[in-house]
């Protein structure tokens, strides 16, 4: 198993403590793997889907819809001033698709069409990809209320998902590579690469943001993440500060920031509802339980992509109190990024206990039942959300 680390490293260009998240889910992995494991190496190496398993736990795949709504202001503002050009856009490291989703439906409320607007979603993870195709994400990605010109383009499908509609998604064209690597992704009029070089080691961000500076066009947009370090912009970028700092141009345009475009918007065509189709989601009245103190360090590191570490130190604190629910919350939000369902489950169960009307806990029981084939246990659960949410809200 000594070689893993350097594999990890060389196939990814990992951050070290990324790296030791890797290895130790790496030898979690093969204890349960019938072949001995100093062969376990050469299973990463032949087998792509055992080594997106070991990427999908220390890279977590999931994102939502409108993450920093600021940012797509600006860009449906810089869009609507190029009305009659076509424009291509990039997210990288696109996971399951909420930002692409995002940047279709932004597009779209303005009357663009994929005639006219390409985006290209890139992403390590085959599996991430094929399931973005679909077009479709928990209603938990709807972390916030989706902004008034974009509501109409998502629907509720019939599992209880939220799906973009069809003229949106199909300006959308997924793609599996490696953004440090594949040289044939072009350059693009907005480029969104948020929160992906906090997985990167030194050497690999730096080059990530020589790749930057190459994709933007001269009077382009970047859009970057919070967690982002200044080494992607600061050499090629100045911020457009009232979009509070997570959007960018290149220096060499002239900063000028666009007017914000009026609400009236192009709605799409009224289609008939689908035959069983289950409720609209929620209203983002669903708020986790508020966590103490000692959980935000917790919460920030998990954020940060450390989900090992911050499952470790969960246990710990959950050992000597177990009665409490936001910790409970956060270790199953975190099993979940890991794709440990059971254990997942098996977490916002004790919520729901400590918490009988917690929405969210309630709303991803029934989003894992749903996984099962468990269709009586994920309606009941849902219309105890629905029920908790309505009882809030009066």
């Amino acid at each position: 198993m000594s070689g893993l680390s350097d594999w990890f490293q060389a196939k990814w260009s990992l951050d070290s403590s990324v790296v030791v998240q890797a290895e130790a889910e790496a030898k979690r992995r093969a204890q349960g793997w019938a072949q001995h494991d100093h062969h376990y190496l050469e299973r990463l190496k032949s087998d792509p889907s055992e080594a997106e398993a070991v990427l999908a736990t220390v890279i977590p795949p999931e994102s939502w819809l409108f993450r920093q709504p600021a940012s797509f202001e600006f860009i449906r503002a810089w869009l609507a001033a190029r009305s009659n050009q076509p424009v291509r856009m990039l997210s990288l490291g696109c996971a399951r698709g909420a930002e692409a989703y995002s940047l279709a439906a932004t597009a779209a409320s303005l009357g663009r069409t994929a005639a006219n607007t390409e985006i290209v979603a890139i992403d390590l993870h085959a599996g991430h990809l094929a399931a973005a195709a679909r077009g479709t994400c928990q209603p938990l990605a709807q972390r916030s209320p989706l902004p008034e010109w974009a509501a109409a383009w998502f629907l509720p499908d019939t599992s209880g998902d939220i799906r973009l509609r069809d003229e949106a998604l199909n300006m959308i064209c997924w793609k599996q590579g490696d953004i440090l690597k594949d040289t044939s992704i072009g350059v693009a009029d907005i480029v969104m690469c948020r929160n992906v070089a906090i997985y990167l080691s030194e050497t690999a961000r730096k080059e990530l943001g020589k790749r930057l500076s190459t994709m933007v066009k001269p009077d382009g947009v970047l859009c970057l993440g919070h967690a982002d370090p200044q080494a992607l912009w600061k050499d090629s970028f100045v911020s457009a500060a009232q979009t509070g700092g997570f959007v960018f141009v290149p220096r060499t345009a002239a900063v000028k920031h666009p007017e914000p475009v009026a609400t009236v918007t192009r709605r799409p065509p009224i289609v008939a509802p689908l035959e069983h189709a289950k409720p609209a989601p929620l209203p983002a009245v669903v708020r986790a339980p508020a966590a103490r103190d000692d959980l935000i360090e917790i919460q920030s590191l998990a954020d940060q992509g450390a989900l090992l570490e911050a499952a470790a130190r969960l246990e710990h604190v959950l050992a000597a109190d177990g009665l409490r629910a936001a910790g409970w919350s956060l270790l199953g939000s975190i099993r979940l990024g890991q794709n440990r369902d059971a254990d997942a489950e098996e977490c916002f169960r004790k919520v729901v206990y400590l918490a009988p009307e917690d929405p969210l806990s309630l709303l991803q029981l029934s989003e894992l039942a749903q996984r099962r084939g468990d269709v009586h246990t994920a309606d009941r659960m849902r219309l105890r959300a629905a029920r908790a949410v309505t009882k809030e809200a009066s």
